[in-house]
């Protein structure tokens, strides 16, 4: 009599536990079911197929109840706000990469050569690091928000004053065919500049050149004429240089009374001439 009661009350339990596991192994099953207030979306029997990982998946997404609601979430793998479990978000910066938030990458925008990724509110933007206005600038220490400080923290570098230019190791240069000046130091001399012609490595001030003059890139040269005396000259029409020789020491000076017409000295008074010429006749 006790054995038969004991079969009496065993076989409907074990008849309910293999119902009870035929029907659940016959019903799709969500794959974060397990955590921490995610939803099955087939506990009614009937599986809700209006929830995807994304928009272009067919892949089953997942629910969490969220305000007393069951709430789409896509996918807990890569939810930020819903990070590997329903509530769990990531900080400002981090991205959910495998259900675990991870720092976030610079955005593909940000040149880590000339730019210095930052959060600008929940945004991350580049900021130049080598500008002008900001030669050197350099990412602060501050991560509270993840991988990247806040842009207001950012380490400013300075400002490259006069014409100045901002290198790629971050300091403040003469770009290249220009030289720094020893007396002003904001200042890049051109050898091209008649202020600073010549200017060199060896000589950065270079020379100035005269008003009459322009500058080759490596001298100082006359405009028109050539230089004689400190001075550019025509030796067509100088008084002190006249002549067709195209050197000064085959130019003559006139004097005092004559004037250099065509390279030649002729006597300023015509009357001045004409004696000259009768007194040149009678000695023949």
């Amino acid at each position: 009599m006790k054995y038969k009661a004991l079969i009496r009350t065993r076989i409907p339990c074990l008849l309910s536990a293999l119902i009870l596991a035929a029907l659940g192994a016959q019903g799709c099953q969500s794959e974060h079911a397990g955590d921490q207030g995610n939803l099955d979306p087939c506990a009614n029997g009937d599986c809700d197929t209006s929830c995807k990982k994304s928009a272009d998946s067919s892949e089953d997404g997942d629910i969490c109840q969220i305000g007393g609601s069951p709430v789409c979430v896509g996918d807990l793998m890569t939810n930020k706000d819903h990070c590997g479990s329903c509530g769990h978000a990531c900080k400002p910066g981090q991205n959910c990469v495998n259900g675990k938030c991870e720092d976030q990458l610079p955005p593909s925008g940000c040149d880590s050569t000339k730019e210095i990724p930052c959060m600008d509110g929940d945004n991350i933007v580049c900021v130049p690091k080598l500008s002008n206005e900001s030669c050197g600038t350099k990412a602060c220490t501050n991560k509270e928000d993840g991988k990247f400080c806040k842009c207001e923290d950012i380490v400013k570098g300075q400002a490259c004053e006069g014409n100045l230019g901002c290198s790629t190791n971050g300091e403040c240069v003469c770009p290249e065919g220009l030289f720094q000046d020893k007396t002003n130091k904001s200042q890049c001399n051109s050898p091209e500049n008649p202020a600073t012609c010549g200017a060199s490595k060896d000589n950065p001030a270079g020379i100035q050149c005269r008003e009459d003059q322009i500058c080759n890139g490596k001298e100082c040269a006359c405009i028109e004429g050539i230089e004689c005396g400190g001075k550019c000259i025509d030796p067509l029409k100088d008084h002190d240089f006249c002549g067709l020789g195209e050197s000064c020491d085959q130019l003559a000076q006139c004097k005092e009374d004559e004037t250099c017409t065509q390279g030649v000295c002729v006597c300023t008074n015509p009357s001045q001439a004409m004696f000259a010429n009768r007194s040149m006749t009678s000695t023949w």
